[in-house]
């Protein structure tokens, strides 16, 4: 019995639960609650990228989002920039914006998304597309 009070003791001298901090996942890195992802639609000769967002909570959330293609061709490179608020009810798939764009030679293309809620990014996307005639 005394040798379990002293176990009991040394561990909680160890572990000052005043210190522990529950950790909020959903918080931190947000799991499987916010997505955004893009999308590319390539019919031959344009090419479409779709900025979309998934709430998969219950809640209405509100967001601030940007949507960033940089565009790199034979002519030059050129920058597109949308964005945007809105709110999102729960358990919903939206379109948060579109770009459409000739496709001419080996066009690059750098498309990044971002979601923030207030200050806080909750969701990033990025991708590289190169097309080869």
């Amino acid at each position: 019995m005394i040798n379990r009070l002293i176990i009991i003791t040394v561990c909680l001298l160890f572990f000052d639960t005043a210190n522990i901090k529950s950790m909020d996942f959903s918080e931190s890195g947000n799991g499987d609650n916010y997505k955004c992802f893009i999308v590319i639609s390539n019919n031959n000769s344009k090419i479409t990228f779709i900025g979309m967002f998934k709430n998969n909570k219950y809640e209405q959330i509100n967001i601030y989002y940007k949507l960033g293609i940089m565009k790199k061709s034979i002519s030059g490179n050129s920058n597109n920039t949308q964005s945007g608020e809105l709110p999102v009810k729960g358990f919903t798939e939206i379109v948060l914006s579109k770009a459409s764009f000739n496709l001419i030679g080996n066009d690059a293309y750098t498309i990044t998304l971002q979601v923030y809620n207030g200050n806080r990014i909750i969701s990033s996307d990025s991708l590289v597309f190169n097309n080869s005639n």
